[in-house]
């Protein structure tokens, strides 16, 4: 399910729905459940989607065709400020997600590895995106 953050003004989260809709509204694209928007306020956790700023979370769940739902949502929310939600999926790679967390990304790395240096919790995803 992507679930990025769009952490722009409401002018822009206005505008990131209306893409949105023309992607579903477009193609072959079903969602089974409506799509989730909701606001947060910033928080300071290192790789938080609201690490330092006010956020809207869009959330788009999906089923019989996920795949093609990613592949076309998440570029857009991506464009928009988006950020992982990171018990969703999503695709973005270890460059991308560092430069989603300038101030935080290293400093996370070093705390995850100073805590984990055998890597006991990690993961293939952890793996991919902070190795």
């Amino acid at each position: 399910m992507p679930h990025l953050v769009a952490g722009r003004a409401d002018r822009a989260q206005r505008q990131l729905l209306r893409a949105l809709k023309q992607i579903i509204d477009e193609g072959d694209i079903s969602t089974t459940l409506p799509i989730e928007v909701r606001f947060v306020a910033k928080d300071n956790i290192l790789l938080s989607p609201a690490r330092g700023k006010d956020v809207c979370y869009i959330g788009v769940s999906t089923q019989p065709n996920a795949n093609e739902v990613y592949a076309r949502i998440e570029p857009v929310l991506k464009d928009f400020g988006g950020r992982p939600h990171w018990g969703k999926h999503f695709t973005l790679r270890r460059s991308e997600v560092e430069a989603m967390y300038p101030d935080s990304y290293e400093k996370f790395r070093k705390i995850r590895k100073d805590l984990d240096p055998q890597g006991v919790f990690s993961n293939t995803l952890i793996r991919r995106l902070f190795d």
